[in-house]
Protein backbone atom coordinates (compact mmCIF):
# COMPACT_ATOMS: atom_id res chain seq x y z
CA UNK A 1 0.00 0.00 0.00
CA UNK A 2 2.77 2.42 0.86
CA UNK A 3 4.17 2.10 -2.65
CA UNK A 4 0.86 3.21 -4.19
CA UNK A 5 0.91 6.51 -2.31
CA UNK A 6 4.11 7.42 -4.16
CA UNK A 7 2.51 6.76 -7.53
CA UNK A 8 -0.36 8.77 -9.01
CA UNK A 9 -3.64 6.95 -9.56
CA UNK A 10 -4.33 5.92 -13.15
CA UNK A 11 -7.94 5.48 -14.23
CA UNK A 12 -8.70 3.01 -17.02
CA UNK A 13 -11.97 3.07 -18.96
CA UNK A 14 -13.05 0.06 -21.02
CA UNK A 15 -16.17 0.60 -23.14
CA UNK A 16 -17.84 -2.74 -23.76
CA UNK A 17 -20.42 -3.85 -26.29
CA UNK A 18 -20.83 -7.57 -27.03
CA UNK A 19 -17.19 -8.35 -26.30
CA UNK A 20 -17.54 -11.72 -24.58
CA UNK A 21 -14.94 -13.33 -26.84
CA UNK A 22 -12.09 -11.03 -25.82
CA UNK A 23 -13.07 -9.20 -22.63
CA UNK A 24 -11.53 -11.64 -20.17
CA UNK A 25 -8.09 -11.39 -21.79
CA UNK A 26 -8.38 -7.60 -21.98
CA UNK A 27 -9.30 -7.13 -18.31
CA UNK A 28 -6.69 -9.64 -17.19
CA UNK A 29 -4.05 -7.59 -19.01
CA UNK A 30 -4.97 -4.64 -16.76
CA UNK A 31 -4.74 -6.75 -13.63
CA UNK A 32 -1.30 -7.97 -14.77
CA UNK A 33 0.18 -4.46 -14.93
CA UNK A 34 3.44 -3.87 -13.05
CA UNK A 35 2.08 -0.40 -12.19
CA UNK A 36 -0.26 -1.21 -9.32
CA UNK A 37 -2.06 2.04 -8.50
CA UNK A 38 -4.97 1.91 -10.93
CA UNK A 39 -8.75 1.81 -11.00
CA UNK A 40 -10.72 0.16 -13.78
CA UNK A 41 -14.11 1.39 -14.92
CA UNK A 42 -15.91 -0.99 -17.26
CA UNK A 43 -18.77 0.73 -19.08
CA UNK A 44 -21.22 -1.80 -20.49
CA UNK A 45 -22.98 -0.20 -23.46
CA UNK A 46 -26.09 -2.37 -23.39
CA UNK A 47 -24.37 -5.63 -24.33
CA UNK A 48 -26.62 -8.46 -25.47
CA UNK A 49 -24.13 -11.25 -24.83
CA UNK A 50 -22.36 -12.38 -21.62
CA UNK A 51 -19.96 -9.40 -21.48
CA UNK A 52 -21.63 -7.96 -18.38
CA UNK A 53 -21.43 -11.30 -16.53
CA UNK A 54 -17.72 -11.54 -17.32
CA UNK A 55 -17.16 -8.01 -16.05
CA UNK A 56 -19.14 -8.68 -12.88
CA UNK A 57 -17.00 -11.71 -12.04
CA UNK A 58 -13.89 -9.56 -12.21
CA UNK A 59 -15.50 -6.82 -10.11
CA UNK A 60 -16.43 -9.32 -7.39
CA UNK A 61 -12.83 -10.53 -7.21
CA UNK A 62 -11.12 -7.13 -7.38
CA UNK A 63 -12.30 -4.02 -5.55
CA UNK A 64 -10.36 -1.78 -7.94
CA UNK A 65 -12.82 -2.69 -10.69
CA UNK A 66 -16.23 -1.05 -11.01
CA UNK A 67 -18.98 -1.42 -13.59
CA UNK A 68 -21.30 1.15 -15.11
CA UNK A 69 -24.34 -0.15 -16.99
CA UNK A 70 -26.07 1.97 -19.62
CA UNK A 71 -28.21 1.70 -22.71
CA UNK A 72 -26.51 1.42 -26.08
CA UNK A 73 -25.36 4.91 -27.13
CA UNK A 74 -22.03 4.14 -28.77
CA UNK A 75 -18.38 3.81 -27.89
CA UNK A 76 -17.55 7.52 -27.62
CA UNK A 77 -20.43 8.21 -25.26
CA UNK A 78 -19.38 5.18 -23.20
CA UNK A 79 -15.86 6.58 -22.88
CA UNK A 80 -17.29 9.92 -21.76
CA UNK A 81 -19.53 8.24 -19.19
CA UNK A 82 -16.47 6.48 -17.79
CA UNK A 83 -14.46 9.72 -17.89
CA UNK A 84 -17.01 11.43 -15.65
CA UNK A 85 -16.38 8.81 -12.96
CA UNK A 86 -12.58 8.65 -12.97
CA UNK A 87 -10.53 9.71 -9.95
CA UNK A 88 -7.02 9.35 -11.37
CA UNK A 89 -4.52 12.00 -12.35
CA UNK A 90 -4.12 10.09 -15.61
CA UNK A 91 -6.70 8.28 -17.73
CA UNK A 92 -6.38 5.53 -20.32
CA UNK A 93 -9.04 4.21 -22.67
CA UNK A 94 -8.65 0.51 -23.47
CA UNK A 95 -10.80 -1.09 -26.14
CA UNK A 96 -12.45 -4.32 -25.03
CA UNK A 97 -10.63 -6.51 -27.57
CA UNK A 98 -7.08 -5.16 -27.21
CA UNK A 99 -4.41 -6.37 -24.78
CA UNK A 100 -1.80 -4.49 -22.74
CA UNK A 101 1.61 -5.95 -22.00
CA UNK A 102 2.49 -5.86 -18.27
CA UNK A 103 4.75 -2.78 -18.55
CA UNK A 104 2.28 -0.61 -20.49
CA UNK A 105 1.24 1.69 -17.64
CA UNK A 106 4.66 1.77 -16.00
CA UNK A 107 6.37 2.90 -19.20
CA UNK A 108 3.91 5.62 -20.15
CA UNK A 109 3.35 7.06 -16.69
CA UNK A 110 7.11 7.37 -16.40
CA UNK A 111 7.13 9.44 -19.59
CA UNK A 112 4.24 11.63 -18.47
CA UNK A 113 5.87 12.32 -15.11
CA UNK A 114 9.31 13.09 -16.52
CA UNK A 115 8.38 15.17 -19.57
CA UNK A 116 6.20 18.22 -20.08
CA UNK A 117 3.56 16.49 -22.18
CA UNK A 118 -0.19 15.87 -22.01
CA UNK A 119 -0.46 12.40 -23.56
CA UNK A 120 1.74 9.39 -24.23
CA UNK A 121 1.42 6.42 -26.57
CA UNK A 122 3.65 3.56 -27.67
CA UNK A 123 4.43 1.09 -30.42
CA UNK A 124 2.11 -1.89 -30.78
CA UNK A 125 1.92 -5.27 -32.50
CA UNK A 126 -1.17 -6.66 -34.17
CA UNK A 127 -2.74 -9.95 -33.16
CA UNK A 128 -5.60 -11.96 -34.62
CA UNK A 129 -8.79 -13.18 -32.99
CA UNK A 130 -6.85 -16.08 -31.47
CA UNK A 131 -4.21 -13.76 -29.94
CA UNK A 132 -1.57 -14.90 -32.42
CA UNK A 133 0.87 -12.22 -33.59
CA UNK A 134 0.44 -11.10 -37.18
CA UNK A 135 4.04 -9.87 -37.56
CA UNK A 136 2.85 -6.31 -38.08
CA UNK A 137 4.47 -3.58 -36.00
CA UNK A 138 2.85 -0.14 -35.69
CA UNK A 139 5.31 2.58 -34.68
CA UNK A 140 5.10 6.33 -34.14
CA UNK A 141 6.99 9.49 -33.34
CA UNK A 142 6.89 12.38 -30.87
CA UNK A 143 6.32 16.06 -31.52
CA UNK A 144 3.95 15.70 -34.47
CA UNK A 145 1.82 18.80 -35.04
CA UNK A 146 -1.81 19.51 -35.86
CA UNK A 147 -0.70 20.31 -39.43
CA UNK A 148 0.96 16.89 -39.62
CA UNK A 149 -2.28 15.19 -38.61
CA UNK A 150 -4.43 17.21 -41.00
CA UNK A 151 -2.10 16.39 -43.89
CA UNK A 152 -1.71 12.74 -42.84
CA UNK A 153 2.06 13.25 -42.62
CA UNK A 154 2.58 12.30 -39.00
CA UNK A 155 3.85 8.88 -38.06
CA UNK A 156 1.53 8.25 -35.15
CA UNK A 157 -0.97 5.76 -33.75
CA UNK A 158 -4.26 7.22 -32.53
CA UNK A 159 -5.92 3.98 -31.41
CA UNK A 160 -7.30 4.72 -27.90
CA UNK A 161 -5.84 1.54 -26.36
CA UNK A 162 -2.34 2.90 -26.85
CA UNK A 163 -2.94 6.37 -25.38
CA UNK A 164 -2.72 7.69 -21.82
CA UNK A 165 -3.77 11.28 -21.07
CA UNK A 166 -3.62 13.72 -18.23
CA UNK A 167 -7.20 13.55 -17.00
CA UNK A 168 -7.41 17.33 -16.61
CA UNK A 169 -6.47 17.80 -20.26
CA UNK A 170 -9.06 15.37 -21.64
CA UNK A 171 -11.73 16.91 -19.42
CA UNK A 172 -10.82 20.47 -20.41
CA UNK A 173 -11.17 19.74 -24.15
CA UNK A 174 -14.54 18.05 -23.68
CA UNK A 175 -13.83 14.33 -23.95
CA UNK A 176 -14.73 12.33 -27.04
CA UNK A 177 -17.08 13.49 -29.78
CA UNK A 178 -20.23 11.38 -29.41
CA UNK A 179 -20.94 11.54 -33.15
CA UNK A 180 -17.70 9.74 -33.98
CA UNK A 181 -16.77 6.08 -33.55
CA UNK A 182 -13.85 5.00 -35.75
CA UNK A 183 -12.18 8.44 -35.88
CA UNK A 184 -12.95 9.62 -32.35
CA UNK A 185 -9.33 9.06 -31.30
CA UNK A 186 -8.00 11.05 -34.27
CA UNK A 187 -10.36 13.95 -33.60
CA UNK A 188 -9.61 14.20 -29.87
CA UNK A 189 -5.88 14.32 -30.64
CA UNK A 190 -6.52 17.12 -33.15
CA UNK A 191 -8.34 19.06 -30.44
CA UNK A 192 -5.54 18.42 -27.97
CA UNK A 193 -2.91 19.71 -30.41
CA UNK A 194 -5.10 22.68 -31.37
CA UNK A 195 -5.07 23.60 -27.67
CA UNK A 196 -1.26 23.49 -27.56
CA UNK A 197 -1.14 19.98 -26.12
CA UNK A 198 1.95 17.82 -26.51
CA UNK A 199 2.20 14.10 -27.24
CA UNK A 200 5.20 11.80 -26.71
CA UNK A 201 5.85 8.21 -27.81
CA UNK A 202 7.40 5.36 -25.85
CA UNK A 203 9.52 3.66 -28.49
CA UNK A 204 8.79 0.04 -27.65
CA UNK A 205 5.84 -2.31 -27.97
CA UNK A 206 3.66 -2.24 -24.85
CA UNK A 207 0.32 -3.50 -26.21
CA UNK A 208 -1.39 -5.63 -28.83
CA UNK A 209 -3.99 -4.35 -31.27
CA UNK A 210 -6.44 -7.04 -32.27
CA UNK A 211 -7.51 -7.44 -35.91
CA UNK A 212 -10.78 -9.31 -36.44
CA UNK A 213 -13.91 -9.16 -38.54
CA UNK A 214 -15.76 -6.87 -36.11
CA UNK A 215 -13.13 -4.11 -36.01
CA UNK A 216 -14.73 -0.72 -36.60
CA UNK A 217 -11.64 0.26 -38.59
CA UNK A 218 -12.55 -2.44 -41.12
CA UNK A 219 -16.02 -0.97 -41.66
CA UNK A 220 -15.43 1.28 -44.69
CA UNK A 221 -18.79 3.06 -44.46
CA UNK A 222 -18.16 4.00 -40.83
CA UNK A 223 -14.63 5.09 -41.64
CA UNK A 224 -15.92 7.19 -44.54
CA UNK A 225 -18.59 8.89 -42.43
CA UNK A 226 -16.21 9.56 -39.55
CA UNK A 227 -13.37 10.84 -41.73
CA UNK A 228 -15.62 13.29 -43.56
CA UNK A 229 -17.13 14.49 -40.28
CA UNK A 230 -13.69 14.87 -38.66
CA UNK A 231 -12.51 17.11 -41.50
CA UNK A 232 -15.77 19.05 -41.46
CA UNK A 233 -15.23 19.70 -37.73
CA UNK A 234 -11.62 20.73 -38.40
CA UNK A 235 -12.82 23.17 -41.06
CA UNK A 236 -15.45 24.70 -38.76
CA UNK A 237 -12.87 25.09 -36.00
CA UNK A 238 -10.50 26.78 -38.48
CA UNK A 239 -7.67 24.28 -37.98
CA UNK A 240 -6.43 24.81 -41.55
CA UNK A 241 -3.91 27.68 -41.71
CA UNK A 242 -4.92 28.78 -45.22
CA UNK A 243 -7.01 27.69 -48.20
CA UNK A 244 -4.11 26.16 -50.14
CA UNK A 245 -3.12 24.02 -47.15
CA UNK A 246 -6.76 23.00 -46.65
CA UNK A 247 -7.05 21.94 -50.30
CA UNK A 248 -3.97 19.71 -49.91
CA UNK A 249 -5.38 18.14 -46.74
CA UNK A 250 -8.77 17.43 -48.31
CA UNK A 251 -7.18 16.08 -51.50
CA UNK A 252 -5.09 13.61 -49.54
CA UNK A 253 -8.05 12.65 -47.38
CA UNK A 254 -10.16 11.98 -50.48
CA UNK A 255 -7.41 9.80 -51.94
CA UNK A 256 -7.21 7.81 -48.71
CA UNK A 257 -10.98 7.22 -48.88
CA UNK A 258 -10.60 6.27 -52.55
CA UNK A 259 -7.96 3.70 -51.69
CA UNK A 260 -10.06 2.30 -48.85
CA UNK A 261 -13.06 1.78 -51.11
CA UNK A 262 -10.93 0.44 -53.97
CA UNK A 263 -8.91 -2.06 -51.92
CA UNK A 264 -10.90 -2.98 -48.81
CA UNK A 265 -14.40 -1.97 -49.89
CA UNK A 266 -14.12 -3.66 -53.30
CA UNK A 267 -15.96 -0.69 -54.80
CA UNK A 268 -13.96 0.92 -57.62
CA UNK A 269 -16.84 3.21 -58.60
CA UNK A 270 -16.86 4.74 -55.14
CA UNK A 271 -13.08 4.97 -55.29
CA UNK A 272 -13.25 6.92 -58.57
CA UNK A 273 -15.71 9.37 -56.99
CA UNK A 274 -13.17 10.30 -54.34
CA UNK A 275 -10.33 10.49 -56.85
CA UNK A 276 -12.45 12.99 -58.79
CA UNK A 277 -13.10 14.99 -55.62
CA UNK A 278 -9.37 15.13 -54.96
CA UNK A 279 -8.66 16.42 -58.48
CA UNK A 280 -11.38 19.05 -58.20
CA UNK A 281 -10.10 20.51 -54.94
CA UNK A 282 -6.36 20.38 -55.78
CA UNK A 283 -5.41 18.87 -59.16
CA UNK A 284 -1.67 19.54 -58.89
CA UNK A 285 -1.20 17.99 -55.44
CA UNK A 286 -3.44 15.06 -56.37
CA UNK A 287 -1.36 14.38 -59.48
CA UNK A 288 1.81 14.57 -57.39
CA UNK A 289 0.44 12.08 -54.83
CA UNK A 290 -0.77 9.62 -57.47
CA UNK A 291 2.53 9.72 -59.38
CA UNK A 292 4.42 9.04 -56.14
CA UNK A 293 2.08 6.14 -55.44
CA UNK A 294 2.77 4.65 -58.86
CA UNK A 295 6.54 4.85 -58.29
CA UNK A 296 6.36 2.70 -55.16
Amino acid sequence: MQENFKKPLVSIVIPVYNSEKYLQETVQSVINQTYSNWELIIVDDGSLDTSLLIAEKFAIQNQKIQIIEKSNTGVSDSRNVGLRSVKGKYVAFLDSDDVWLPNNLEAKIGLLQNTNVDAAYSFCETINEYSKKLNSLKKGCSNFSLDDMLLWNANYITIPSGLIFKTSVVTSIGGFNRKLTNNADQEILMRLLANNGKVVVYESVTWHYRIHSSNMSLNIKTMEKDTLLTYSIANKKKYFKNYFFKSKCFAKMYLILAGSWWKNGKNKKRGFVYIAKAFIINPFYTTYLLLNKLKK
